[in-house]
Order: structure tokens, then C-alpha cells, then sequence
């Protein structure tokens, strides 16, 4: 399965797990699918087709995707579509070109800039398309992202994010103290680390986990980083070391491979921003591409929390509330989010 369809899976895992977060149809027929390709006169992408197939539209907070959507012309992509190319006659514009079709807003209505799908620049091995502004203030085409389906997950997970981050911050108990924190940290990081390793043992199929390192081994290591490994990352090297689960890459202490990443990430000779010297990367998602960190700076109870961070970007770009608990916060989330896709592609 192609790396787009994974993604386009975990964004179908999001909405499952927030749907008071999301309005949407109940997916388009072959036939409306069809109907709407003859009016926009080009081919949809497999991956358009298959969100037209499966949601039909789909609206979160202020925003949309725009796709069939025979109750409402507000996110309906034909609507949409023909409605912006009249406003670009009306303001004297250069017409829309024939590949692009409308799919969502940007800042502005119908009058400002609009995310279209070119289908002339087909991506993923002819299963996506490249999104794009459109007019662009430049005369090259601006292209927002490399596949509609990265633009889908962008807008659901930001959607979350924004959810999550709101009530965090309004179930803060009392003044939000250091003890009522660590109480909570340290009974949730037990709990999901051995939630974790219980789903683990459940599907050695998806594992491809080590048996564990030794102290000596964790302490040469250590010592070659200028850190101290605690809590629940600490138990996780010793009984698991590093290795693959499904296709989640959580560095191994085997051949130095946390080390030559973390120094090439500290100190990088291809880009300019460094990763921050308080971190530590310790696995690699090479579908979203991010790294997850330890964050040595936050540790509460012995626990570090864990952030998302991405190659050459300032620290300061960051936002400092957006963070997991806890390793074993971060461990069960990837363990539960593999076996369920698995699943999901299985079925």
C-alpha cells in the first residue's frame, strides 16, 4: 500500500475518533462521482475520489473540504467551482485553467484566493494530485502541498489540535500546580506504558522490536550523548531497545544509530536550524516526516515529555504547549495507531 493511502487511512482514524468535530455526507455514488467529473470536465485522483467516495464533504469549525453535496451548494465542488470562475470573469482575472478545480477556500470568499486540485500534476505514483492557490500573486503556479490528501490531513489534524488545546486549557484544576501534575503524570505513564507493551506481546506479527539492552550499553550511550535516560524511555530500552513497529521506527542503541542521528540532527551540515540541545530525537515517522523528542527540560516525576519536531525549523517556531506527557503517552498513541490501520487495510 502506497505511503498517501496509509496517510489518507490515519485521517479516516482522526474523524472516527473526534465526530463531534466534523459534519459530512454520507459518501457519493459512482454515479453523482461521474456526473460531476462530466461538469468540471476533468478525471478526479483515487484519492479525491475515494474522500468523495467515503464523506461525500466534510466541514470542521469554519473550514471545508468541498466535494457532492446534494443538500448543500455551500460545499458542493461544481457549485464552488463554477461560482469562482464567474468571479474571476467579473474582476477581469486570468480564467481558472482547465486542470483545476475548486476545493476549499483560503482566507478570502469567492473573491480572494481558493486551494485547487491540478490534475496535470499527478503525484504518489498517479494516486494524487498537487494542490494550488490559485490566482497566485506570482506568474509560476504556486503549489500549497504535494497531494490532496496531505491537505486533508493538514486541515483535520490542525482541527484537533485546536480542539485539544482549547480544553486543556479551560479543565486546568485549581491554580494548575506542579503536584496535581505529577500525581497525574505518573499514574497515566505507568498505565500507557504497560497498555503499550501488552499490545505489543498481542502483535508480534507488527513487531519488529528488540529484546533490550543492558545498563552498560544504555550508560555508553548516555555517556556519548551527555544525557540521563529516565522513566518510562528508560524502561523501553531495556526491554525493547529500538526497532520497528509496523512501519514506526523508534531508534535502536545497536550500531549507534541513536547517537549518529541525534548528532547529525544537533548539529546539521544541509540546513541551518539545528535540532534544540534539550531534545533528543528517539523514532522517525517518514510518513508525516517528523521526529518525536524528549524534551530533557520538562521532567515531571521523571518523566520527560515528548514533542513533534521537523528538520531546519527554529525552536522558536514552535509552540510550547503542543507536547505529550510522557514516552509512554507517545508509545501507546503509535502502538494503537498502527494496529488500527493494519487493521483498517486487512479488512
Amino acid at each position: 500500500m502506497n505511503k498517501i493511502e496509509l496517510k489518507f487511512n490515519r485521517v479516516v482514524k482522526m474523524i472516527e475518533k473526534y465526530p463531534e468535530m466534523f459534519t459530512y455526507g454520507s459518501g457519493a455514488s459512482e454515479a453523482a462521482i461521474r456526473e460531476a467529473e462530466e461538469q468540471l470536465n476533468v478525471t478526479f485522483p483515487p484519492m479525491y475520489r475515494k474522500f468523495l467516495e467515503t464523506y461525500g464533504y466534510l466541514v470542521m469549525d469554519e473550514d471545508a473540504l468541498w466535494g457532492i453535496s446534494p443538500d448543500n451548494s455551500e460545499y458542493d465542488v461544481v457549485i464552488r467551482t463554477n461560482r469562482f470562475k464567474e468571479a474571476l470573469t467579473r474582476l477581469s482575472l486570468p480564467p481558472l485553467p482547465p486542470p483545476l478545480f475548486c476545493i476549499r477556500k483560503h482566507v478570502y470568499d469567492d473573491e480572494g484566493l481558493i486551494f485547487t486540485l491540478d490534475t496535470s500534476e499527478y503525484t504518489f505514483d498517479g494516486l494524487d494530485v498537487k494542490v494550488r492557490a490559485y490566482p497566485a500573486e506570482i506568474t509560476e503556479p504556486e503549489y500549497i502541498s504535494d497531494s490532496f490528501t496531505e491537505e486533508f490531513y493538514i486541515m483535520c489534524s490542525g482541527a484537533i489540535s485546536k480542539e485539544y488545546l482549547d480544553e486543556t486549557s479551560n479543565t486546568k484544576d485549581g491554580d494548575g500546580s506542579v503536584e496535581n501534575q505529577k500525581t497525574l503524570t505518573t499514574n497515566s505513564s505507568k498505565e500507557s506504558y504497560e497498555m503499550a507493551k501488552q499490545l505489543i506481546f498481542e502483535h508480534p506479527e507488527l513487531s519488529e522490536l528488540g529484546r533490550g539492552c543492558t545498563n552498560q550499553q544504555i550508560k555508553a550511550i548516555e555517556n556519548k550523548l551527555g544525557v540521563t535516560f529516565k522513566g518510562s524511555y528508560l524502561t523501553f530500552l531495556k526491554e525493547f531497545g529500538g526497532g520497528l513497529f509496523g512501519e514506526n521506527l523508534f531508534f535502536s542503541l545497536e550500531d549507534e544509530e541513536l547517537i549518529e542521528i541525534n548528532r547529525e540532527l544537533h548539529h546539521p551540515t544541509d540546513y541551518e536550524n539545528g535540532l534544540a540541545e534539550n531534545l533528543i530525537a528517539v523514532y522517525y515517522d517518514d510518513l508525516e516526516d517528523y521526529y518525536a523528542c524528549l524534551d530533557l527540560d520538562t521532567e515531571v516525576n521523571g518523566e520527560p515529555s515528548v514533542v513533534y519536531r521537523n528538520t531546519n525549523v527554529p525552536e522558536e517556531d514552535y509552540d510550547p504547549n503542543e507536547r505529550l506527557k510522557s514516552f509512554a503517552e507517545f508509545l501507546h498513541y503509535i502502538i494503537q495507531d498502527t494496529i488500527h490501520v493494519e487493521s483498517r487495510i486487512d479488512s
